[in-house]
């Protein structure tokens, strides 16, 4: 009974096969070649390669022998036995004192069914845990009661129902085997196994003791920090056998990766290897580098060293990760591939039709839920029909209630659809049989014509190119009502809530996994690295291996390794611990990349496919110094264009230009690298054009030279618009100065061109902001000074938001339905508003003189004069509030949203936030003393527990002042009012030299400003997030994805320079902003 060593797992495939060809085509003896499930094509396809097909040879997983062998019994599916503990949960939640919190979770019951599993295969049975309960902590203890309690009446429901699962069957096979009279005259070949269970560990006893010889081989090698050897020790121990090495075909470069991996002296760069040629490390600037790279990669390898595709591979960290943006590229690139992933038959729109109509059903769901069903394309195919009946709902303002309740559109279409669903909503009982159930979802979708629409959508799939998804959805339709009838099968007539069924149906669908097979014979493999390491590959790309890889699971399981542990102190054995499943993890990953021939090529990106910044996987650097090689990345290619000719620069050059779409994205990035300088030729692009004149008929010749044409056009940096359509009057605003700032087309598109917005009928934060404003206004100017007790304020406030809303900005809002919440909401916020006011009416002695003062022309307090070298002009506007404390003054201004951002100093420094500095020079001319310059945060979150707002900005630093401000101020060293802390100012409380420094640096940006609008500076320069919401980025030719930079305000000022302002006429020889027409 020999036992055979191989390194990897193709070593070990190869040497199965050998053995199995070896023993002949004899009628009288059979072969059974054992093997995981995820192993057995590979054997099977090496062994056909063999022996050209044999019908005495069998290749097998335990799975399979059993169900073959055994009389037919009802087992459950993996998804079966997680629907089984799920309603053995719902029913004695009140059982589980320690678990029964958790019972609502769908992924509970799976966890708990995979811990069942787990617990089967170590061969412990409830009464097992149950005698070491009261040996043990009880936090602890609790926990494995309450396991050992659901343990036990899921062995129960099988036992009650005449059922099985796949523990138990496994279980029997000793049995089988003994009674499987030809055994005797079998060979067996036992290989690749990569753990040992207590079930497995019998089986193999009982193989090698009735099988006419059994033969096993492991996948394992001298690397102890590499290989876990569990199955290698496991059968040396059982043979006695001293086992055979078989000699590796890895390639030199792998079996120095397999031998090297993990080990410590070349973790810490002290042993270097030999370089290789075979060997490639790089260093991505993001995922999407990543990707794009490896994409033209294969590609530039297909077509000029003629590999196939089926020569190709592509292992990913993550695959999950990694799975959009891989198929993106490689169908951008005409790389035909298939994916090695699992989807779940929870995301299949079949599936997602059940669950939500369900759900509406149980929980009398919302008008969200109702248009989730209208727009699943296996309720509705026709999307204008969907789109027209969503429409027509929040058209006529129609609730869910309505919507099931016989409401009609007057559309037949539409009112079918809607009859539809509501007969199902209001027909589906509160509680009933679990048949039941199932019998009116059936009949749900069968009304729906679900399966109808379905076809409908998976040949518009196919037509669109999308295979995968064709396959998906055309495959899930069986797999989901195989499904429903497994709920029928195991809960039959069980008497469950409407509730429980949903969760029932949503926990097994998302156990269930389905497959994809390959569209074509030759494609790129793309899958999870650990999933590469059954076959050899010309060429592996390894991408993605960032510092999570190789995976490392926490232990967070319900039974963790420590209470395992202490399990194994009382003799019960529960196996794996967590430790043991991540040395197997590590294994299959090392494995892995052994897996070529003539290149392996490894990756790993500066940031993920999130956007999150990575570091590198442990992987990469035993990699660098195994091989001693440094890893290279696109700045690296970019230089090697420089010293390239000939064959090499083509190659280079190439790159990007490889297939229609990546080339038409590269001719615009060269051509913005070209009119940057940073490259001094377009060949490339160039190249591109002439050939786009004979591709398929020239048509994409056309949109290759706008796009070239679109770059060449420089973007405009002044025109010619005349003073008066910015100064009205030689009139100038705080907000169209910021504007600038923000951006100068912008400022040019809104004032200058006058496209401005049409005013929103909707109630917007602003328009919220001018109601509170409104309440303060009002109850300041009759209430505030009259105020009683705790109940007067409120009633006041009542009557000042009243008062405020009844005019005809707002009444016309209580007219809509859908906004009477909201004025509820208006209410509570303005009461929030009030109760503040008086909160400082209680501590300050500061009060306020007026509400929207106004400053200007023909007022109290005059305009302030903007020179410029094309004329003077006046700034002038409205103050929301001015409060006065003897001689001195302070300004305040109602900002709902972020108010404490709006203060920042980096905005102000840049200009962008200017208006409080600049108005409080309108009201000091009349010497009174800037003591303040706030934004009062007034909350338009609607939501309840907030702090109350405060006050952001700058407070003069007096004691005089501070005591004004707060009469607690000085001997708490802070205030709830305004923010700042005497102790630390940081900018906050300012010296009165500083205070008069912002007001005069607000002047002289505001002059700045003012020069360039009327110098006709209309560059598109904003700062980041300028464009976010900007009305006229369609306009400026401004696009951050082709290249262009956004300024950068940074995040804090520097108040050295804005100091500097109170001391100098010269404001260019102080000033550091960098505007827009200085950067060009």
């Amino acid at each position: 009974m020999p036992v055979y060593f191989a390194k990897t797992y193709y070593d070990c495939i190869d040497k199965a096969t050998d053995i199995a060809a070896s023993f002949g085509r004899s009628l009288k003896n059979r072969t059974i070649v054992f093997c995981e499930d995820k192993l057995t094509l590979s054997i099977e396809q090496s062994l056909i390669e063999k022996t050209g097909g044999s019908f005495n040879a069998e290749v097998s997983s335990f799975g399979r022998y059993i169900k073959k062998r055994l009389p037919v019994r009802k087992s459950l599916s993996k998804e079966g036995a997680a629907m089984a503990v799920k309603k053995i949960i719902s029913n004695f939640s009140r059982d589980l004192p320690s678990l029964g919190k958790l019972h609502a979770s769908p992924a509970f019951a799976a966890e708990t069914s995979e811990l069942i599993a787990q617990l089967k295969s170590a061969k412990v049975k409830p009464d097992d845990i149950l005698r070491c309960v009261e040996n043990l902590p009880e936090n602890s203890a609790g926990k494995i009661r309450d396991v050992a309690f659901i343990y036990g009446k899921y062995e129960e429901f099988l036992k009650e129902r005449g059922l099985t699962d796949s523990n138990n069957s496994l279980e029997e096979m000793v049995g089988a085997i003994e009674s499987d009279e030809d055994m005797k005259n079998t060979r067996v070949i036992v290989a690749g196994f990569s753990s040992v269970t207590r079930q497995s560990r019998d089986v193999s006893e009982s193989l090698l003791k009735n099988a006419l010889s059994c033969d096993f081989i492991a996948v394992t090698g001298e690397n102890e920090y590499l290989y876990s050897s569990e199955f290698s020790d496991y059968v040396v121990k059982l043979t006695k056998e001293k086992p055979i090495y078989i000699p590796t075909k890895a390639e030199k470069e792998g079996e120095r990766l397999l031998n090297g991996l993990f080990r410590p002296e070349y973790y810490d760069g002290d042993k270097k290897g030999e370089k290789s040629p075979k060997i490639r490390l790089y260093e991505a600037e993001n995922a999407a580098d990543e990707v794009d790279y490896v994409a033209s990669y294969i590609r530039r390898e297909v077509l000029d060293k003629g590999l196939r595709y089926k020569d190709i591979a592509i292992a990913t960290g993550n695959l999950a990760d990694y799975s959009l943006s891989v198929k993106r590229r490689l169908s951008d690139y005409d790389v035909p591939f298939y994916a090695d992933e699992k989807k779940n038959l929870s995301s299949s729109p079949l599936a997602r039709l059940a669950f939500d109509a369900v759900r509406v059903a149980a929980r009398k769901g919302t008008l969200s839920d109702i248009n989730g069903i209208i727009s699943n394309g296996c309720f509705i195919s026709d999307k204008e029909l969907s789109d027209r009946l969503v429409r027509a709902m929040r058209e006529r303002s129609v609730t869910a209630k309505a919507f099931i309740n016989d409401f009609l559109f007057d559309d037949m279409e539409m009112d079918a659809k809607r009859a539809v669903l509501a007969s199902f909503v209001r027909n589906f009982p509160r509680t009933a049989t679990a048949e039941r159930y199932v019998s009116l979802t059936l009949a749900f979708l069968k009304s729906a014509c679900a399966e109808e629409n379905a076809e409908i959508l998976a040949e518009r799939l196919s037509a669109a190119g999308a295979e995968e998804e064709r396959a998906f959805l055309s495959g899930s339709k069986d797999d989901f009502y195989d499904l429903l009838n497994q709920i029928s099968d195991i809960l039959g007539s069980d008497e469950i809530s409407a509730e429980e069924f949903y969760k029932i149906l949503l926990s097994g669908a998302e156990e269930a996994e389905i497959s994809l097979i390959p569209r074509s014979a030759d494609c790129v493999f793309v899958g999870d690295l650990k999933d590469c390491r059954y076959r050899k590959y010309r060429e592996l790309f390894v991408i993605g291996l960032s510092g999570d890889v190789p995976k490392i699971k926490g232990d967070t399981a319900l039974l963790s390794d420590s209470d395992i542990a202490k399990l194994d102190e009382l003799s019960v054995s529960i196996e794996p611990k967590i430790r043991v499943v991540n040395k197997r993890e590590k294994e299959a990953c090392a494995l892995s990349l052994a897996c070529f021939t003539d290149k392996l090529f490894l990756s790993c990106p500066l940031s993920s496919p999130s956007g999150a910044q990575t570091v590198k996987s442990d992987i990469m650097r035993y990699a660098s110094n195994i091989f001693s090689t440094v890893p290279y990345n696109r700045n690296s290619i970019e230089k090697a264009k420089l010293t390239s000719e000939g064959k090499r620069l083509d190659e280079l050059e190439s790159i990007g230009y490889l297939s229609l779409r990546p080339a038409l994205l590269s001719l615009v990035s060269d051509g913005e690298s070209f009119k940057s300088g940073e490259k001094d030729d377009l060949a490339a692009a160039s190249s591109l054009v002439e050939a786009l004149k004979t591709f398929e008929g020239g048509v994409y010749e056309e949109k290759a030279v706008s796009l070239l044409d679109g770059v060449n056009a420089d973007l405009p940096s002044r025109a010619d618009v005349p003073s008066s359509n910015y100064f009205t009057g030689d009139r100038v605003s705080a907000s169209m100065l910021e504007k600038f700032y923000a951006c100068p087309y912008s400022c040019f598109a809104a004032y200058g061109l006058g496209l401005t917005d049409a005013a929103s009928p909707e109630m917007q934060s602003f328009t919220a902001g001018r109601l509170f404003h409104s309440v303060a206004e009002i109850f300041i100017k009759k209430y505030a000074d009259t105020v009683k007790d705790g109940d007067d304020l409120e009633e006041k406030a009542a009557l000042a938001f009243s008062e405020a809303f009844a005019t005809e900005d707002y009444a016309r809002f209580s007219l809509r339905p859908d906004y009477a919440y909201a004025e509820t909401l208006f209410k509570k916020e303005a009461a929030r508003l009030c109760k503040n006011i008086m909160k400082e009416y209680s501590v300050s002695s500061f009060r306020p003189e007026s509400e929207e003062t106004w400053f200007g022309d023909g007022g109290k307090y005059k305009a302030v004069k903007i020179p410029t070298s094309h004329g003077e002009y006046k700034l002038s506007g409205f103050a929301d509030r001015i409060d006065r404390y003897k001689d001195y003054v302070r300004i305040i201004d109602y900002k709902t949203g972020d108010a404490k951002s709006k203060a920042e100093d980096a905005k102000f420094y840049t200009g962008r936030n200017l208006q409080l500095f600049l108005y409080l020079n309108a009201f000091t001319a009349d010497g009174s003393v800037p003591a303040g310059a706030y934004y009062y945060g007034v909350n338009d979150k609607f939501s309840d527990g907030e702090e109350p707002p405060l006050m952001y900005g700058k407070t003069l630093g007096t004691d005089e002042v501070l005591l004004a401000t707060d009469k607690n101020f000085l001997a708490a060293n802070e205030s709830g009012l305004v923010e700042g802390n005497r102790l630390k100012p940081k900018n906050l409380i300012l010296g009165e030299k500083q205070m008069k420094s912002y007001m005069k640096y607000a002047k002289i940006m505001a002059e700045r400003a003012a020069e360039s609008l009327a110098s006709g500076v209309i560059t598109a320069s904003p700062y980041e997030h300028a464009c976010d919401y900007c009305e006229y980025r369609a306009l400026c030719g401004f696009d951050a994805d082709c290249g262009k930079k956004y300024r950068s305000g940074g995040k804090r000022a520097n108040p050295s320079v804005i100091e500097k302002a109170s001391d100098s006429e010269k404001e260019k020889t102080f000033t550091q902003a960098r505007f827009p027409e200085e950067e060009l």
